[in-house]
C-alpha cells in the first residue's frame, strides 16, 4: 500500500463475513456486512473469494518455496490463470444447463 498508493487509492478493504467475529478491535464499519447495507451492489460479491484462492495456493506452497523469485512469480501467475479459466468454464457449463 505504501509503495503503490495510486494503485490502491480507490480500493475498499473490508473484513469478510466469515472473519468479522475475530476482528474485535476493528470498527464495525470495516465489516463487509456493514458496507453491504449501504451499497446493494456489494451484496452479490463473494466476501470469501480470497479464502478460496488461499486454499488453492496452499496446494502449491511447498513447490514454490524451492523456486527462485522469478520462477515463483511465473508459476503463480500461470497457476492462477489456469484456476480462473477452470472456474470460468465451470460457471459457463452451469449457465448452459
Amino acid at each position: 500500500l505504501i509503495r503503490e498508493p495510486s494503485f490502491f487509492c480507490n480500493t475498499w478493504f473490508v473484513i469478510d463475513e466469515f472473519h468479522t467475529a475475530d476482528h474485535t478491535k476493528c470498527s464495525k464499519a470495516s465489516a463487509a456486512s456493514f458496507v453491504m447495507q449501504y451499497d446493494p451492489l456489494l451484496q452479490s460479491v463473494n466476501t470469501s473469494a480470497a479464502e478460496i484462492g488461499n486454499s488453492g495456493a496452499a496446494k502449491i506452497c511447498k513447490s514454490v518455496s524451492y523456486m527462485t523469485q522469478h520462477h515463483a512469480i511465473q508459476y503463480l501467475k500461470v497457476y492462477m490463470e489456469v484456476m480462473n479459466r477452470c472456474r470460468t468454464l465451470t460457471l459457463e457449463n452451469i449457465k448452459q444447463k
